[in-house]
């Protein structure tokens, strides 16, 4: 709407507006835009990880403190709990409310539970007791919600008043190291607010098309189609729809990707391969389809299995009549065959040359001399 009423109100002579272009992304634009995001992407992605792996080692020193600080509170030698032989020691938390019923119970069985903490509505408990443990106190701990946890290692192998000092350290400079990071992380933000505001209003303007291309779809009078050309038959392409289709065409292609330029491809998406082989090697085409057509950046088997596949079946099937034979049925029948005439045919002639060399007509070694040898007579040559 805007252009018509712009022209109206220049040639009215009332105002003198600038010509009005929209902008519509180009492909190759939306192309840098993309590079730009995942570039940006990558360096969130990191500070995002660091980031996360370190509150996650804060969590785990603040635990840390809390734990050995609770447990400097009983007045017991942990360390010397864990290397007797004859007791079990297992650490972890239950509901505050069941500790007092799991200690009740534990006792009747000479176990003893010591509570050395409480955080988040759940006690924090020491079980100890004589030999192994018991069924019945598994089952105990089990219904009561026991959760267990490892000890910090340190606990087992240190001076607790000295650990508390050092795990402090450690969380402070694990602190530091946060902060530092986030520091980066707004940085990071404010360097790139520009850049990603004009990536929004270039993502607005193709979020159109992209919306268009499948309302044009349903439309009666528009049709509108995409998929994958080889790009060196563009020209003969446009030069037949324009032939051919007697309503207007419109071709537009995308830049061209070239085999062996695959990261030029657009992500998520694996063109479809053109095999390029000499007709004479065609048989080995509808023999690799049977396999999944290899992509631009694998190897190529067609070559091979057009060579060796009538080599093999001659070798194994090798007598001129049933060549022949092959021969006959896969011409009459190339209108059902299809692309599988060429392998028929190239195998048939594998079964004749062999057949030659063997001396066999339809399995009688008396019509012909053999120019090689005779397999029925010779077995282990």
């Amino acid at each position: 709407m805007y252009e018509p009423l712009a022209q109206r109100w220049q040639l009215a002579g009332a105002a003198n507006l600038p010509e009005f272009e929209p902008h519509i992304p180009s492909a190759d634009e939306m192309a840098r835009l993309s590079k730009s995001l995942e570039g940006e992407r990558e360096r969130v992605s990191d500070i995002d990880q660091r980031m996360k792996r370190l509150r996650q080692r804060k969590s785990e020193l603040e635990h840390s403190e809390y734990q050995v600080a609770a447990l400097s509170e009983l007045g017991i030698d942990v360390a010397a709990l864990s290397d007797l032989r004859f007791l079990h020691l297992r650490a972890g938390t239950l509901p505050a409310e069941n500790v007092d019923r799991v200690c009740e119970s534990a006792a009747l069985g000479e176990d003893l539970v010591l509570r050395f903490g409480t955080r988040d509505g759940r006690a924090h408990v020491l079980v100890v007791g004589a030999g192994g443990i018991s069924p019945d106190l598994e089952g105990l701990l089990a219904k009561a919600h026991f959760v267990p946890f490892e000890l910090p290692a340190a606990i087992s192998s240190g001076d607790v008043e000295v650990m508390i000092p050092q795990l402090h350290t450690e969380a402070v400079a694990v602190q530091a190291e946060l902060e530092d990071l986030e520091r980066q992380d707004r940085e990071l933000l404010d360097s790139a607010r520009g850049p990603l505001l004009e990536a929004a209003r270039m993502l607005g303007l193709a979020t159109v098309f992209v919306e268009c291309e499948g309302a044009m779809e349903g439309r009666a009078p528009v049709a509108f189609l995409s998929g994958w050309a080889a790009w060196e038959r563009l020209t003969e392409l446009e030069q037949r729809l324009a032939r051919d289709v007697v309503n207007p065409v419109v071709l537009v292609h995308e830049p061209v990707i070239r085999p062996g330029r695959l990261e030029t491809c657009p992500t998520g998406q694996q063109p479809p391969t053109e095999l390029a082989v000499p007709a004479i090697f065609r048989p080995g085409a509808a023999l690799v389809s049977l396999y999944g057509t290899p992509s631009y950046d694998e190897l190529n088997p067609t070559l091979v299995l057009a060579a060796t596949t009538p080599l093999f079946f001659g070798m194994m099937f090798g007598d001129v009549g049933q060549g022949l034979l092959m021969a006959v049925l896969a011409i009459a029948c190339r209108r059902w065959l299809g692309r599988w005439v060429a392998p028929a045919l190239s195998c048939s002639f594998g079964c004749i040359v062999f057949g030659l060399l063997y001396g066999s007509v339809f399995g009688i070694e008396q019509w012909l001399p053999a120019l090689w040898l005779r397999p029925m007579a010779q077995p282990f040559r």
